[in-house]
Order: structure tokens, then C-alpha cells, then sequence
């Protein structure tokens, strides 16, 4: 009698026990969302969504896919914390490749959470969605002027879908706006994606008691890649944008620097027109002649900005001595010139 009693209380116990451990499934998790919301690299999973400790153990069974892994024969990182380094490697290089460099979480939402039950298996699932833009090489000193003159900037990235052209008359015309408004419309990169990240626990029991075990599932893709395979990626700025980013942030360790340039030439710039590496944008139809008087005013006033250095025999810094009236050279109306200064007389 008695001892069935003690068996029913041992039975009593085991059943608390395994009520504790499924409320505390996922005590190795920190705060997930918050985790991801505070990461410097927006892109990727931080590490410290786990504890220290859970972190370093072998418990945690790691798996990672994306548009590139683990397709052409390349190999995902073998552990989270292999990723983790690798992930926070390749944004800094980002943060020192490209000009104002910035990557932020649109949303993370938790799509499931199951609890462990008698099965005593639970599931946490999240989808992050995520974006990073900069500002093209050729755009930053746009972007210093507009900050030098004051102006708002409004950042707007070019439309994916629509073939790149170049336009005189759109770049007066903003600037126009610019000096009426002190508003200014400048280009940016962008590349916005989305991860699924899938955390699992289950609580194997062996000899020497139950030992949890984590698995950790990571499949990330990115829009524009996609757009890629599609045929609908046009714009040749943000193909060629789109290749230098992933380049730096997601060539896997495993492949060649050829290999990887072959695989991101057929699927990203392959079918963008004038993606080549020395193709420029066309002008605007009709804009033939605006862009020659253009580039002619330009040069017109290079050399006049230059004429000191292209007086020959005078030479650079002499161009004074001409000032008098014995040696009086007329520079043209309108035009910088260093005998009329801002007290300078036409009619002396």
C-alpha cells in the first residue's frame, strides 16, 4: 500500500517536473523581437537572442538558406555562431564601402508560438522584414551641396521596373525647385528583404535525465533578386547597385570571386539593358541639342575659370599685370574677370 502510494506521488512529480520544463521552453531565448529591433545589422539574426550560455552549446542544430544558399554548390555557415561572425564582418565592410550606409527593421512579427506540451516539443516563429540603402557614389556630392545650402532632402530610390534615362531637363528642373523651395529630390539605393526565423526546442530524455535541444532555422530572401530571375529588374543603376551590395554582403565565403560575378551577371544583370560596366544612361529623346549646348556652356566656363593658368608666357598668378591700361586683355561680359573686381570700373 504503501508503496503504490509513494509510486503515485513519484508519478505526481514527474508530471510537474515536465509542466516546469514546458513552461520554461524557451528560458535559453532572450527577448527575440526586441533583440532583432535593437541589431546593428538589420539583415541578419543577432546573436544575443539566446543567453551566453545556450549560445556556446552544441545543443543548438543550426540550418540557413537564402537566394544564393545553398544553391551553386556553396556552403551555409555549420554553426549560428559561425553566421553571427560572418554577418557582423561583412556589415562593416558595408558600413565602410558605401556612403551613408543605414540598415533598419520595417516590422517583426511572431507568427506562431507552440508551447510544449505532452509531445514536449515547442515552436516559436518569426518573419523580419528588413531594408538598407545608401547613397551612390556619384550622388554624394549632391548630397553635400543640399547640406551646404540648406536645402531638405526627400530621398527617393529609382523605380526597378523602368529603364534608366538620363534627363537635362529633369535635373534643371530640381534644382529650380530646389532654390524656389528649398526642397531637393535625390536618388537612393535601396534593397528591402525578408527572414523567417523559425526556433524550435524539444526535450530528449536519456539516462541521465531530459536535456533540451534548440534548432535554429533561418531562410532569408531579397526583392529585388527575385525581380532578377523574373525579368522585371530594368534599371540599370539599381541592378549595378544591387551587385556591389550583395558582392560585399552576401558572396559566400566558399566561392570565387569569378564564380560569384558569373552567378550575379546572370541572374541580376544579364537582362537589365546597359548594364555593362562601361554603359552610360541615354538621353531623353529630343534632348540631343539641349545636351550639346549644355556640355559647350560648360567648357565655356571651365576656361574662363581657368584662364590664368592658359595665358602662356604670363603664367599663373600674373594675370594683374595686364589690369593697367597698357596692358588691358577684355575677358568678355558676364564672365569672372580679374581686372573687374567687386569695385572694379568698365568705364576707367
Amino acid at each position: 500500500m504503501l508503496q503504490s502510494l509513494f509510486g503515485k506521488m513519484l508519478y505526481f512529480l514527474a508530471l510537474y517536473a515536465t509542466a516546469l520544463g514546458t513552461a520554461d521552453s524557451f528560458s535559453v531565448l532572450n527577448d527575440v523581437r526586441s533583440s532583432i529591433y535593437a541589431s546593428a545589422d538589420a539583415t541578419t539574426i543577432p546573436s544575443d537572442i539566446f543567453s551566453l550560455d545556450q549560445l556556446h552549446q552544441p545543443a543548438v542544430d543550426f540550418s540557413y538558406s537564402s537566394d544564393f544558399v545553398p544553391q551553386y554548390t556553396s556552403t551555409p555557415p555549420s554553426s549560428f555562431q559561425e553566421y553571427a561572425s560572418c554577418s557582423a564582418d561583412r556589415h562593416k565592410d558595408c558600413q565602410d564601402l558605401f556612403d551613408f550606409y543605414d540598415a533598419k527593421v520595417i516590422r517583426c512579427e511572431q507568427l506562431s508560438s507552440d508551447d510544449m506540451t505532452a509531445s514536449k516539443y515547442g515552436t516559436k516563429e518569426f518573419m523580419i522584414r528588413w531594408e538598407v540603402s545608401w547613397v551612390m557614389a556619384g550622388s554624394v556630392w549632391l548630397y553635400k551641396l543640399a547640406d551646404v545650402a540648406g536645402w531638405d532632402i526627400i530621398q527617393k530610390p529609382p523605380d526597378p521596373s523602368s529603364i534608366s534615362i538620363f534627363s537635362w531637363k529633369n535635373v534643371f528642373r530640381m534644382f529650380g525647385s530646389a532654390f524656389e523651395t528649398g526642397v531637393i529630390t535625390l536618388p537612393i539605393s535601396r534593397v528591402e528583404g525578408s527572414t523567417r526565423l523559425k526556433i524550435s526546442t524539444r526535450t530528449s530524455s536519456s539516462t541521465l535525465g531530459d536535456n533540451n535541444c534548440t534548432r535554429l532555422s533561418i531562410k532569408e530572401s531579397i526583392d529585388l533578386v527575385r525581380e532578377g530571375d523574373l525579368g522585371r529588374l530594368q534599371n540599370r543603376k539599381v541592378a549595378q547597385e544591387l551587385a556591389a551590395w550583395l558582392d560585399v554582403s552576401r558572396r559566400p565565403g566558399d566561392t570565387s570571386e569569378e564564380s560569384w560575378a558569373g552567378i550575379v551577371r546572370s541572374r541580376i544583370l544579364s537582362a537589365v539593358p546597359g548594364a555593362g560596366a562601361l554603359d552610360i544612361d541615354p538621353n531623353e529623346e529630343e534632348e540631343g541639342a539641349l545636351a550639346l549646348l549644355v556640355f559647350g556652356v560648360t567648357c565655356l566656363m571651365a576656361l574662363t575659370l581657368s584662364y590664368n593658368l592658359l595665358l602662356g608666357e604670363v603664367g599663373p598668378g600674373q594675370v594683374s599685370k595686364f589690369c593697367d591700361d597698357t596692358h588691358r586683355v577684355e575677358l568678355g561680359s558676364g564672365y569672372f574677370s580679374e581686372c573687374v573686381g567687386p569695385y572694379g570700373d568698365w568705364d576707367r
